[in-house]
């Protein structure tokens, strides 16, 4: 479980109580992966490299329609080209 901490603004309340399996070994999100990839490397200028686990991440989001919900820049360059991406300034999340 993961939970913000102690009176945080009503806005940027995170509590996940339920798992959720996702299966990401499925055609469209190797698709996705290989695209934003491509994308990340060729298209962007300049180019933003990303690490394996953020790019299955990004697929995953990409496919199942998700926002994406982070703390850090990683996934900028994608917000509105392949996903939709809400960034938390993690500051303000306190250092629980």
């Amino acid at each position: 479980m993961v939970a913000a901490p102690p009176n945080p603004p009503a806005s940027q309340v995170l509590l996940f109580d339920t798992n959720i399996l996702i299966i990401i070994n499925r055609p469209e999100v190797l698709a996705a992966y290989a695209e934003i990839d491509h994308y990340s490397e060729k298209v962007v200028k300049p180019a933003h490299p990303m690490g394996q686990n953020d790019m299955w991440i990004a697929a995953t989001a990409h496919v199942l329609n998700c926002e994406l919900v982070t703390t850090d820049k990683d996934f900028d360059h994608l917000h509105g080209q392949k996903l939709r991406r809400r960034w938390i300034d993690p500051i303000s999340l306190g250092s629980g």
